[in-house]
């Protein structure tokens, strides 16, 4: 029986740990191990005993820090440790905050998977660290082919070999599908951190558009983050903070089963969109912002709507055509949820994945 080590370094519960649970839950015919900072979340939905988790120190956000570098130096040395007394065959390292580790990780064989695309904030220094860590691996899994382009653009197609894509999944009997209603008020729903890249905001001010001609909507935001407050007081000056609900952490299926229509606003390149999948499982129309690994999820007219990023009256467009045409949202919801089961199914995702550890 293999033995496997899995490594997150990330210190947030995100679509990276929720993808790291379902692989390391499916896992049951090897002998897994963790190495993780303390996320409770993350920790108490893994179904590993005790005796095979690792607890590591949580890294610094400043991506260059003294903190940082201390924190990768004990971090690679537990590993090692773990590594010669367990006798692990495998280490699988999720996402670029443990990828970087690999130079330094005692392994003949190292997997690893992106999850997000590299970022403009020192971008020189990611390309450099990412061309001297793909050396060390034997696979680098990418959640989309846009973020396998952008890799393999930035490092010169020197490590292209190595790449593989495997989409996302998402549980089909977690997400159930529930056919939409012909109900007289509509909920509008997004789920995600409340950042400024993630754009709640723009989804504000098309629902201030909108209200102005239909009050039989209202407008749920599930999630957490720095922009809390602003938005608040956004919905406070386009008016309608009546209508503006903000659920804080909310289980994405709770949220789901009682929405009509799924609104992704985001301004940076999503590496895929795990929540839109969810919602499209779920057999909630999406309506989302044409950028990164979204376009692969979505056939726009068919399975959902694409819009150009930023743009407030493609928004308010696409939001106004569900709203009036209770075919249109039945047809969506059945061409996503087919397409959902034929793509991203997680036992699909899962067993890809699982393959790469058996070759």
């Amino acid at each position: 029986m293999k033995k496997i080590l899995f490594i997150t370094f990330n210190d947030c519960y995100g679509g990276g740990e929720v993808y790291l649970e379902s692989l390391i839950n499916a896992t049951s015919g090897l002998d897994s191990y963790l190495y993780s900072p303390d996320i409770p979340k993350f920790i108490s939905n893994v179904k590993l005993g005790s005796s095979k988790i690792y607890i590591g120190t949580s890294r610094s956000k400043r991506f260059l820090s003294l903190d940082n570098v201390k924190c990768y130096n004990k971090a690679i040395k537990d590993i090692n440790n773990i590594i010669k007394e367990k006798k692990i065959d495998i280490v699988f390292l999720n996402g670029k905050e443990a990828l970087y580790m690999s130079p330094f990780i005692k392994s003949k064989t190292i997997i690893a998977v992106a999850h997000t695309l590299l970022d403009a904030p020192m971008l020189p220094l990611k390309i450099l660290l990412h061309f001297v860590s793909l050396f060390f691996l034997e696979k680098l899994i990418f959640v989309s082919n846009a973020m396998k382009i952008q890799l393999s653009k930035l490092t010169l197609g020197v490590y292209s070999k190595k790449f593989i894509v495997i989409h996302n999944g998402v549980d089909l009997e977690r997400f159930v599908y529930n056919a939409p209603k012909n109900n007289e008020n509509l909920k509008i729903v997004n789920i995600s951190r409340l950042e400024e890249n993630k754009g709640q905001d723009l989804l504000i001010r098309a629902f201030a558009i909108l209200r102005l001609k239909y009050n039989n909507i209202r407008l749920e935001i599930g999630g957490c983050g720095a922009e809390k407050d602003n938005l608040l007081n956004l919905a406070k000056e386009e008016g309608v903070d009546s209508d503006v609900s903000f659920l804080g952490f909310i289980k994405s299926e709770s949220l789901l089963s009682t929405a009509d229509i799924f609104v992704m606003c985001s301004r940076w390149e999503e590496p895929f969109g795990l929540v839109i999948i969810e919602a499209m499982s779920s057999g909630v129309p999406v309506i989302a912002s044409s950028v990164g690994g979204i376009p692969e999820i979505i056939n726009h007219n068919e399975s959902g709507f694409l819009f150009k990023s930023e743009n407030i009256e493609e928004i308010v467009c696409c939001i106004e055509k569900l709203i009036l045409n209770f075919s249109l949202r039945t047809d969506i919801s059945v061409n996503a949820r087919r397409r959902v089961e034929k793509e991203f199914d997680l036992d699909k995702s899962i067993r890809l994945t699982l393959e790469l550890f058996n070759d």
